[in-house]
C-alpha cells in the first residue's frame, strides 16, 4: 500500500482543508515529517489509519476525538485518501461521528460516521463495516497489524524491547492472533476445574448416602457402621457391609410378619364372638323402643278415624256447589259477548272523534296552503319585474376581458423587445472586444514573423560546428558566423503566436455571426410589437399622437384599472340577476307543489266527511243492543262473573280435598300400626333363643390382642423402613462408585493436559502453549532484528531469547537478553543505555514488521512511518540508523521519519513540514 494523496479537513490540529501530495517523494527513499511539538506530525499517520480502518493509529485515541477544536462549526470533519496497491488505485473517504450545528434551526445534531470506498473499476462500497472488510481484503491485514507494520509508533517499540514474558505475550497475542491457543488453555483449565467440582459433588453425594445407613445400637454391625459414618472405611468395604446387613434385616422382617399374622387370627375370633354378644344386648334396647312406638301408633289411628267421619258429612254441600259451577260457566259466554260489543263501541267512538279532529285539522291546513300560495305568487311577480338582461351584461364583461388580454400581450412583447435589444448590444460589444484582440494578436504574429525572418542567419550560425560543413555554403570552417539578438523568437514561439492569432480571429468571426443573429431577432420582435401596438390603439381608441412611452407608462395602467372596475361591476350584476332567476324558478316549482297539496287536502276533507256520517249511525245501533244485555246479566263486568265462578270452585275443591286427605291419613295410620305390631312380635321371638355371654371378659381379651398386634406392627414398620433406607443407600453407592471410577480417569487425563498447556507442571519451566507458539514467532523476529542491529552497533550487540527461566514460579519463555560480542557476555536488554536501547528497539520493531508481513501471507506495504526516538543517538549512531532505514527504503518502499531532530533536516532532502498557524490549526507543506 502506497499513499498517493491525503486530504485532511477539520481533523486533529488541521482546521482547514490540507492537501498532501506524496508524489514528489517518489516511489522509494526517505522523507522527513518535521515540525513543532503538537503541530500534527503523527496526525498524518492517524489520518491514513483512520481513512483505511476507521481508527487512528494510537491506542488512546478514539475517532470522536479527532474533530478539530480550531475548525469552523460549518466545516465537516473528513479524510480523503487515494492509495495504490499492487498497481491499482483506490479512493476512500471517511468522517467520524461528532456533534455539528443543525442545518435547520438552532442547536446541534449528531453527525453519524460514514465511509465510502471507490475501487478501480468504479464500484463503490459504503457503510463502515463493509468498507472495513473490503480494505482488510485488499491489504490482507487488519488495523492492529497495519499499525505494527506501517507505523513504528513513538515509544511502542521500546515497550516491546523491555517487556517481560506476560507483557510480550499480550502484545504477540494481539499481533499474531494466538488467542486461539490461549482459549484452548482456558478451556482445559475450565474443564479441569469443572471435573474437580464434579468429583467434590460426587464425594458429597457419597458421604450423604453413607451417613444415611441405618443400624440398631445392639446390632452386631454397629461398630463397622460407625466407622463408615466417619468416612473411615473404603467405599468398596461400605458396599460389602451394606450387602450383609440387608440380608440379616430381610430375615428378621420375615419372622416379624409371621408373628403379626398369628396374633391377627386370634383377634379375629374374639372380635366375632364379641360382636354376637353385643348384638343381643342391642336387641333388648330395640324391643323397649318399639313398644313405645306401638302405643303412639294406636293413638294416631284413633284420631285419624274421628277426622274422617267429620269430613264425610260435607258430601251434600259439594254436590250443590258443582251445580252452581255448571250454571255460572254457561253465563260466561253472554258476559264475553257483551264485553266484545262494549269494546267495539268504544273503538268506533274513538275513530269517530279522531275523524272529526282530522277533518278540523285538514280545514285549517287548507287555509294555510291558500295563504302560502298567495305569498309565492306575489314574490314571483315582484322578482320578474326587476330581472335585467344577463346576456348583454355577459357580452360587455367579455369585451373588457379581451381588452385586458390585448394590454397583457403588448406588455409581454415590450419586455421581449427590451431583452432582445439588451442581448444585441451585449453581442455587439463582445464582438468588438474580440475583434480588437484578434487585430492585436495578428499584429503580434506579423511582428514576430518579421523578426524571425531577420534573425535566420544568426539562428543558423548557432548550429555550426568546427570541421562540420555549413548547410548553406558547405564550408567546414566558420571564421565569422552571424550573431543573433537575445530576444529573437524561436520557431515554436512563432507558431504559438500564429495559433493564438488564428483562435482569436475564429472567436471574432463567431461573435460577429452572433451579433448579426441578435440584430435580426430585434427586427422581428420590433415588428411584432408595432403590430400589437396598432391593435391596442384601435381597440382602446387611443389617439395617434400618443407616444409609445405615454401609452405604456400612463394610458395602459389607466385602461387596466377602468377595465377591471367595469368587469367587477358586470360580474356583480350578472351574479345578482342569476340569483333572482334561480329564485323565480324555485318559486314556480313551489307554487306547483302548493296547488297539488290543496287539491289533495280538499279530496281528503270530502272523504272524511262521509266516514263521520256513516260511523255516527252505526254507534246508535250498537249502544241500544248493549243496554238490553245489561238488563239481562247480574254482574256488571265479566271479571266479576269470573271471580264468582272461581270462589265457588275453590270452596268445592277445598271440601273434596279435605275428605280425601282424611281418608288417606286413616289408611296410613292403620298400615303403620300393623307394621309396628309385627316388628314387636318378631323381636320377642329372636330374644327368646339368645345364649348367655360375658361381655367384659370378651372386651379385655380383644384389647390385649390389639396391643400385641400394634407393638409387633410398629417394630415391623421400623424394620421395613430400615431395609428401604439401606437398600437405597446400597443402590446409590454402587452407582456412584462406578461414576467415581470414570470421573477419576477423566480428571487425571484433563489435569495433565491443563497443567502442560498452562505451564503448571511441577519442577518444569512455566511455559504455556500460547507462549510456546509465540516463542517461535519471537525467534524469527529476533533473527530478522539481528541483521540490522549488528550493522547499527558495529557487530557489538546481538539479541537472544533467554532459554532458561529465572525461576519455576513465574511464566517464562519470552524474556530477551543481549549478547555483547566485545566482552563475550550475555545480559538483560534492560541494561542497555538510551542510545543502545533505541538501536535495539528499532531493529526489533523492524524485525517485527518483517515477520508480520511474512506471517500475513507475504504482504508488502510500500510505505512505512517511523515516529521519533532519534534524539538519543550520537552522530555515528544516527548515521547508522539512517543507513538502515535507507536500505529499508530501497526498491519500491517509501519510509517517512517523523521527528523534530534538526540534524535530520540536513541529511534528508525530501521533507513534509508541519507548522502551527497563529489563528489556530496547522498547515502542511512539501519541500523537495
Amino acid at each position: 500500500m502506497r499513499p498517493l494523496t491525503l486530504i485532511i479537513k477539520a481533523f486533529g490540529p488541521y482546521a482547514n482543508e490540507s492537501v498532501i501530495d506524496f508524489s514528489p517523494f517518489g516511489r522509494s527513499g526517505l522523507f522527513l515529517i518535521s515540525g513543532d511539538t503538537g503541530a500534527g506530525k503523527t496526525t498524518i499517520f492517524d489520518a491514513i489509519s483512520f481513512a483505511l480502518f476507521g481508527q487512528p493509529s494510537g491506542q488512546n485515541r478514539e475517532p470522536a476525538m479527532m474533530r478539530s477544536k480550531y475548525a469552523d462549526p460549518s466545516v465537516p470533519t473528513e479524510v480523503h485518501l487515494s492509495f495504490e496497491h499492487r498497481g491499482l488505485t483506490y479512493q476512500i473517504r471517511r468522517n467520524p461521528e461528532y456533534e455539528r450545528p443543525s442545518l435547520r434551526g438552532g442547536g446541534t445534531t449528531l453527525q453519524r460516521a460514514e465511509a465510502e470506498l471507490t475501487k478501480p473499476g468504479g464500484r463503490v462500497v459504503t457503510k463502515n463495516r463493509d468498507v472495513n472488510e473490503a480494505v482488510q481484503d485488499i491489504l490482507g491485514i487488519d488495523r492492529n497489524q497495519f499499525s505494527q507494520i506501517a507505523m513504528i509508533a513513538q515509544g511502542d517499540f521500546m515497550k516491546l524491547l523491555v517487556a517481560d514474558t506476560e507483557d510480550r505475550m499480550r502484545i504477540f497475542r494481539q499481533i499474531f492472533r494466538t488467542d486461539q491457543y490461549n482459549r484452548l488453555q482456558e478451556l482445559l483449565k475450565r474443564k479441569s476445574s469443572e471435573l474437580t467440582r464434579e468429583r467434590d459433588l460426587l464425594d458429597s453425594a457419597i458421604s450423604v448416602h453413607i451417613k444415611s445407613i441405618h443400624c440398631d445400637f445392639d446390632s452386631p454391625f454397629n461398630d463397622q457402621v460407625q466407622l463408615a459414618h466417619s468416612l473411615a472405611l473404603p467405599l468398596e468395604e461400605v458396599i460389602s457391609l451394606l450387602e450383609k446387613m440387608n440380608k440379616t434385616i430381610t430375615n428378621e422382617l420375615n419372622d416379624r410378619k409371621t408373628k403379626v399374622s398369628s396374633i391377627q387370627k386370634n383377634l379375629d375370633l374374639v372380635n366375632s364372638t364379641l360382636t354376637t354378644a353385643q348384638s343381643f344386648e342391642s336387641l333388648k334396647q330395640e324391643i323397649l323402643l318399639e313398644s313405645a312406638a306401638f302405643e303412639k301408633a294406636k293413638e294416631a289411628h284413633a284420631t285419624a278415624k274421628s277426622n274422617y267421619n267429620k269430613a264425610k258429612q260435607s258430601e251434600k254441600e259439594i254436590k250443590l256447589l258443582e251445580n252452581k259451577i255448571a250454571i255460572q260457566a254457561d253465563l260466561l259466554t253472554q258476559y264475553e259477548l257483551r264485553e266484545k260489543k262494549r269494546t267495539a263501541y268504544s273503538d268506533a267512538f274513538s275513530e269517530l272523534e279522531k275523524a272529526k279532529k282530522q277533518l278540523e285539522s285538514d280545514h285549517n291546513h287548507e287555509k294555510v296552503l291558500l295563504g302560502e300560495k298567495d305569498a309565492i305568487q306575489s314574490e314571483s311577480a315582484q322578482l320578474k319585474q326587476i330581472v335585467e338582461n344577463v346576456e348583454a351584461l355577459t357580452q360587455a364583461s367579455n369585451e373588457c376581458q379581451n381588452s385586458l388580454q390585448l394590454i397583457d400581450a403588448l406588455e409581454t412583447r415590450h419586455a421581449q423587445l427590451i431583452k432582445t435589444l439588451t442581448e444585441k448590444v451585449r453581442a455587439q460589444s463582445d464582438y468588438q472586444k474580440a475583434q480588437d484582440m484578434s487585430d492585436a494578436a495578428d499584429s503580434e504574429y506579423h511582428r514576430l514573423n518579421k523578426t524571425f525572418l531577420a534573425e535566420q542567419a544568426g539562428i543558423l550560425a548557432q548550429t555550426l560546428k568546427e570541421k562540420s560543413p555549413c548547410p548553406v555554403c558547405g564550408s567546414t570552417t566558420h571564421p565569422n558566423p552571424a550573431n543573433s539578438t537575445p530576444d529573437a523568437p524561436t520557431q515554436d514561439e512563432l507558431e504559438s503566436s500564429q495559433m493564438v492569432a488564428k483562435k482569436k480571429s475564429e472567436l471574432a468571426r463567431s461573435l460577429s455571426a452572433s451579433a448579426k443573429e441578435w440584430a435580426g431577432r430585434e427586427s422581428e420582435v420590433r415588428k411584432d410589437f408595432d403590430s400589437k401596438l396598432e391593435e391596442v390603439r384601435s381597440a382602446l381608441a387611443i389617439p395617434l399622437d400618443r407616444g409609445v412611452e405615454d401609452i405604456l407608462n400612463h394610458d395602459l395602467p389607466v385602461f387596466r384599472l377602468n377595465l377591471n372596475a367595469n368587469i367587477d361591476a358586470y360580474r356583480k350584476s350578472i351574479h345578482e340577476d342569476r340569483s333572482r332567476q334561480k329564485r323565480i324558478q324555485e318559486l314556480d316549482k313551489l307554487l306547483d307543489n302548493k296547488t297539488s297539496s290543496l287539491d289533495a287536502i280538499r279530496g281528503k276533507i270530502a272523504e272524511i266527511s262521509n266516514v263521520v256520517s256513516l260511523k255516527s249511525g252505526e254507534l246508535k245501533v250498537a249502544k241500544s243492543r248493549i243496554e238490553e244485555m245489561n238488563q239481562q246479566l247480574v254482574h256488571p263486568t265479566i271479571s266479576d262473573a269470573r271471580d264468582e265462578l272461581v270462589r265457588i270452585k275453590s270452596r268445592a275443591e277445598a271440601l273434596s280435598k279435605a275428605l280425601i286427605q282424611a281418608q288417606n291419613v286413616l289408611e296410613q295410620t292403620k298400615s303403620f300400626l300393623d307394621t309396628k305390631k309385627g316388628t314387636l312380635e318378631q323381636l320377642h321371638s329372636q330374644l327368646s333363643a339368645a345364649p348367655t355371654y360375658d361381655l367384659k371378659a370378651l372386651t379385655d381379651d380383644a384389647t390385649k390382642l390389639r396391643e400385641q398386634k400394634t407393638f409387633f406392627e410398629n417394630r415391623l414398620s421400623q424394620v421395613i423402613t430400615q431395609l428401604k433406607i439401606n437398600e437405597d443407600a446400597y443402590t446409590h453407592l454402587k452407582e456412584k462408585h462406578s461414576m467415581r471410577q470414570i470421573l477419576d480417569e477423566q480428571y487425571t487425563r484433563v489435569l495433565s493436559l491443563s497443567q502442560t498447556a498452562n505451564g503448571n507442571l511441577r519442577g518444569k519451566e512455566k511455559i504455556m502453549l500460547e507462549t510456546y507458539v509465540q516463542m517461535h514467532y519471537f525467534d524469527r523476529i529476533i533473527h530478522r532484528a539481528n541483521t540490522r542491529l549488528m550493522i547499527m552497533t558495529g557487530g557489538q550487540y546481538e539479541l537472544a531469547r533467554r532459554t532458561e527461566a529465572t525461576n519455576n514460579r513465574s511464566q517464562s519463555g519470552l524474556e530477551l537478553d543481549v549478547i555483547d560480542h566485545y566482552n563475550g557476555s550475555s545480559r538483560s536488554v534492560k541494561t542497555l543505555s538510551g542510545g543502545e536501547s533505541f538501536k535495539a528497539s528499532l531493529a526489533l520493531a523492524l524485525g517485527l514488521s518483517d515477520e508480520i508481513q511474512a506471517s500475513a501471507g507475504g504482504i508488502r506495504l510500500d510505505a512505512m512511518f517511523v515516529d521519533e526516538g532519534f534524539g538519543s543517538l550520537d552522530e555515528d549512531s544516527l548515521q547508522q540508523a539512517i543507513k538502515i532505514l535507507d536500505e529499508l527504503s530501497q526498491g519500491e518502499r517509501l519510509v517517512g521519519i517523523i521527528s523534530h531532530v534538526s540534524e535530520l533536516k540536513t541529511r534528508i532532502d525530501k521533507q513534509l513540514i508541519i507548522t502551527k498557524s497563529r489563528s489556530g490549526g496547522s498547515i502542511a507543506r512539501i519541500v523537495t
